[in-house]
């Protein structure tokens, strides 16, 4: 991982109603370069994190839809659930191809949901991090290199 910056926005999640916990103290936006490829991490209305990784339109899976069996190989947690044109942060439509996750499964806490359960495990920071780094590298894959 090279080139990370952290942003806070307190006006990007209001965080004021929420518990106490970790996700207090997080950004609610991360962008870096992993592999080679342009990586973000999002806060999204419930609390949890997503994490997403931009690919050129010279990678084999660009235009791919998430539910397409060419991406099934791809296993960030809870699986794929965004691919698109346009960044994550809805800011304009791009050449490049987003895939992205969340963390807000069954099992998974939301900080700003307050009905879960005891057992709700928080993914935070630090996981999706991880999470979206790997997904880096088998996107990187794709491109018959892994920088």
């Amino acid at each position: 991982m090279s080139n990370q910056e952290y942003l806070t926005n307190e006006q990007y999640m209001n965080k004021s109603k929420w518990r106490e916990g970790e996700w207090l103290d997080e950004p609610d936006v991360v962008t870096w370069v992993s592999h080679g490829l342009e990586c973000m991490i999002v806060r999204r209305s419930l609390g949890a994190l997503c994490g997403y990784v931009a690919i050129p339109e010279s990678n084999d899976l660009h235009g791919v839809h998430y539910m397409d069996e060419a991406s099934y190989s791809l296993s960030p947690h809870g699986g794929i659930t965004y691919s698109e044109n346009s960044h994550p942060l809805k800011t304009k439509l791009c050449t490049e191809w987003w895939f992205g996750f969340d963390c807000a499964h069954g099992g998974d806490h939301c900080p700003a949901y307050h009905r879960g359960y005891p057992t709700d495990v928080y993914r935070n920071l630090s996981y999706v991090t991880a999470q979206v780094n790997d997904l880096a590298y088998n996107l990187a894959q794709h491109n018959g290199e892994t920088p």
